[in-house]
């Protein structure tokens, strides 16, 4: 395992495969229906 990381290539390799399935992960979630992510906070207390 200590000789994965070894070279330039693989590590800039490793990393564009990451960012790819972030994108990825992203692209399918903007499909799904349910989601939908919202934040919502007061404004006031109502008084």
């Amino acid at each position: 395992m200590g000789n994965l990381f070894h070279g330039w290539r693989r590590k800039i390799g490793l990393v564009t495969l990451f960012i790819a399935g972030l994108f990825m992960a992203a692209w399918v979630r903007s499909y799904l229906p349910a989601a939908e992510d919202e934040i919502t906070y007061p404004l006031s207390d109502g008084s």
